[in-house]
């Protein structure tokens, strides 16, 4: 039995599917795309502004892409994970090479997740200091009117998730086909 159509249709599947999934994630000065949170993909952007300016008003939960503590700190933990990743390493100890941070001993890049009673916002940050070994993440309180414009350290993420690729629509088409093939290829194998 001749196995190399059934292998080139495995590998063609297996192909398709690695094309569907993110690139190994990428971190600039503007923020970082394919950064993956709990089994998502997203694209990250770093600016200043007033959290009522940045996400919708600032005045709903239903404003901000992560909702609970353990998402917006997973997602803190990712920025963390990117900026000490190899190759990232100029980002980790010049902090000012993310937008939004001109203090060159740290930046702390947040992100909001909850709107409290009163009026305050609870997020999270990735803490990138100057000092390696130094990188934190935690939790705080801003009011949504602090302008991040007039804070040298600190700076907004404003994460936007990636849509999926979809598989190609004539996928289940083409494996009937080279199922179809390979039967073919076993008959006529047994028939000679």
């Amino acid at each position: 039995m001749d196995f190399r159509l059934v292998a080139f249709a495995v590998a063609t599947v297996v192909a398709l599917n690695l094309s569907t999934t993110a690139d190994a994630a990428t971190l600039s000065s503007s923020g970082a795309t394919g950064v993956e949170v709990q089994d998502t993909f997203y694209d990250v952007t770093f600016t200043d502004g007033t959290c009522a300016a940045l996400f919708d008003g600032c005045d709903a939960s239903s404003d901000f892409t992560f909702t609970t503590f353990d998402a917006a700190i997973a997602a803190s933990r990712s920025l963390f994970d990117l900026f000490n990743a190899p190759g990232n390493e100029a980002f980790t100890s010049q902090p000012t090479l993310t937008e939004g941070c001109s203090d060159p001993l740290g930046c702390l890049i947040v992100t909001p997740f909850a709107l409290l009673p009163s009026g305050s916002v609870q997020s999270v940050y990735f803490g990138n200091d100057a000092i390696a070994g130094f990188d934190v993440t935690g939790n705080l309180f801003i009011n949504p009117e602090n302008d991040f414009a007039n804070i040298s350290s600190w700076t907004y993420a404003i994460w936007s998730p990636i849509a999926p690729v979809p598989l190609p629509a004539g996928l289940p088409l083409i494996l009937t086909g080279f199922a179809g093939l390979a039967g073919l290829r076993m008959l006529k194998g047994r028939t000679t």
